[in-house]
């Protein structure tokens, strides 16, 4: 063999070992970019479903001089935790024995005496609206 052919043999083999190492790159990057990619999309499913696992019912509404009560219940698969009280678009002091609510569970919210209007119980992304 020539040094002509072998310094084309060398060439071609340090070519091909520079493209290997690219590819090689490349594909750790894309490999890493698909994993955090799947990671996002399985945080986002398990988020959703806890969303759509928590699911209120109102069950009952009672007022007298004693205070507003209401009775809620969880007939999903994920447990909650209330958040807040509006009336009327405004906060306002409750107790509840619903934090956390769990699944196939009822809870009891009681707000002060003399509350009317239309109330908003948040259990965090989630609503549940009633008049008192």
């Amino acid at each position: 063999m020539t040094s002509k052919g072998l310094s084309e043999v060398v060439g071609a083999l340090a070519v091909l070992m520079v493209t290997i190492a690219v590819l090689g790159g490349l594909s750790a990057i894309a490999l890493a970019s698909v994993r955090g990619a799947g990671g996002l999309l399985s945080a986002d499913s398990q988020v959703a479903a806890r969303n759509y696992g928590f699911l209120l019912v109102l069950v009952a509404v009672q007022s007298n001089s004693t205070g507003s009560y209401a009775w809620i219940f969880d007939y999903g698969w994920e447990q909650g935790s209330l958040t807040g009280v509006d009336i009327d678009g405004g906060s306002t002091q409750y107790t509840s024995t619903c934090s956390p609510l769990r699944p196939e569970s009822m809870c009891a919210l009681v707000l002060p005496p003399n509350s009317h209007g239309q109330v908003t119980a948040i259990f965090g992304t989630k609503t549940l609206g009633f008049q008192v």
